[in-house]
């Protein structure tokens, strides 16, 4: 999106920018373009145009754009990949290089030329020429208008091609769908609302937060007293952006990897040399923002008649570290703990659910907990804090005493209310060797703000 914005789309004027435009960075390109009017060429009236060829150009960009659009093709079943010149070429290149990379099934492609070359082979269609009856994905940068694009349509008709979809890098919401789908699918990795939305204004989490950190209330023989993480305002549960289902993957790449290798093993993300640096263009600010990360493994069992989801292991390493890894290093740390030496919640000695093993891996969904802040609270009671705005669809809850802590992520459903939350989090308190429920009224409260990831292909509501 970063890349997009910056080189791929122009702008006549500052004021057309002002009415269409993205708010905040990054500041948009301004430049004349043309039209023709009749054999004359004039300055074009459109407010904005579309330029993706400079972006697809970029090392980065093209690499995050292949390995999402190859990502689809997966769906398709189709040996042959193509599109019309020139934008096409480096996303059908892209994708190539991408499918050999990561071992996919044999895939051929080609481009079209929007006239015959006038010498040498003459050729209309450049690359493995597909056999008539052929299913074939077609690709471009965008899909606005569909003019262009009927050229590629008739060839395929006249050749007997049958598409099989068509995937793009932007979907400019133009009359192009009306070409296109009542042929095949279309399937885009970002729309003009989305590359074009304007956001309003954030709002603050209350006037208490302003501040940029929040230093966490810990006792006076805590490591963890000074302890601070950066605040950061809400955002909505049911939307996440492309790096939150990517650190979601990492996670699951994680616990695959660990019960392969029963523990010994696991997903790096420097640049090493082997396959790791392939999770840097996706990961985004995880790869630079530092805090705690809880990872959930639920198992998807049958059971009397009826499919139930079973808590696998969830654990978060190093919760109250002050100086904490990135997010996605935590998520790794995280995911490992959870499928190796998760703990059981139950009063009494300390016990622990049973490593991941490969079998089962099938079952398995994913979730991510990304801790956003700890606020400092005087509440001691449930209806104390019901009255700071505490809610547990939204925030999470940190109980300390005695030498014990519990914690309760929010936005889990069978917690319903405030006073179920503190009861939850009160019989979870634990130390080193065990696990020992405490009286409310003796532990001081510490409120969490998070938000679950998960995997979008499985609905949260249907396998958390």
């Amino acid at each position: 999106m970063q890349s997009i914005r910056e080189s791929g789309v122009k702008f006549r004027s500052q004021a057309a920018f002002r009415k269409i435009g993205w708010s905040g960075g990054p500041d948009p390109a301004i430049e004349r373009f043309w039209r023709h009017d009749g054999d004359r060429l004039v300055a074009s009236r459109d407010a904005m145009i579309w330029d993706l060829r400079a972006p697809l150009l970029q090392d980065e960009a093209l690499s995050c754009c292949s390995v999402l659009l190859w990502r689809r093709t997966r769906a398709y079943d189709a040996q042959w990949i193509g599109g019309l010149e020139s934008a096409a070429i480096p996303i059908v290149a892209g994708i190539l290089s991408v499918n050999r990379a990561a071992g996919g099934a044999p895939l051929n492609g080609f481009y079209l030329r929007k006239r015959r070359k006038a010498d040498g082979l003459r050729r209309r269609l450049e690359g493995v020429r597909p056999p008539p009856g052929a299913r074939v994905l077609l690709v471009d940068d965008i899909l606005n208008k569909g003019i262009a694009k009927r050229v590629l349509l008739d060839y395929c008709r006249g050749n007997e091609l049958e598409p099989a979809a068509l995937l793009v890098v932007v979907d400019a919401e133009g009359r192009g769908h009306q070409l296109f789908q009542s042929v095949c699918p279309i399937e885009a990795l970002f729309t003009r609302r989305s590359v074009l939305c304007r956001r309003e204004p954030e709002q603050k989490l209350s006037v208490d937060l302003v501040t940029a950190k929040i230093a966490v209330i810990a006792s006076d023989d805590s490591p963890d007293k000074g302890m601070e993480i950066s605040a950061q305002t809400p955002s909505d549960p049911d939307e996440m952006a492309p790096e939150d289902i990517e650190l979601v993957r990492l996670a699951r790449d994680t616990v695959i990897v660990a019960a392969l290798s029963k523990g010994r093993s696991h997903p790096t993300l420097g640049e090493d040399g082997h396959g790791s640096a392939g999770y840097l263009p996706f990961l985004g600010r995880y790869l630079r923002e530092r805090g705690p990360v809880f990872t959930r493994i639920s198992k998807r069992e049958y059971r009397d008649g009826a499919w139930f989801n079973r808590l696998r292991g969830c654990q978060a390493v190093g919760l109250f570290d002050p100086r904490p890894g990135t997010i996605a290093e935590m998520t790794v740390k995280s995911a490992i703990a959870s499928a190796t030496r998760a703990r059981k919640v139950k009063p009494g000695a300390a016990s622990f659910h049973k490593p991941v093993w490969p079998e089962e891996a099938g079952d398995l969904s994913l979730f991510v907990y990304v801790v956003e802040g700890f606020f400092p609270t005087a509440a001691r009671t449930a209806d104390e804090l019901v009255s700071e705005g505490h809610d547990p669809r939204n925030w999470g809850l940190v109980a300390e005493g005695q030498g014990f802590r519990g914690v309760v992520c929010g936005g889990l459903d069978y917690i319903p209310d405030v006073a179920r939350q503190v009861a939850m989090v009160c019989r979870k308190m634990q130390n080193s060797a065990e696990i020992r429920p405490h009286n409310p009224g003796r532990v001081r409260f510490t409120r969490m703000k998070g938000r679950w990831l998960w995997d979008p292909a499985r609905p949260k509501s249907a396998y958390f």
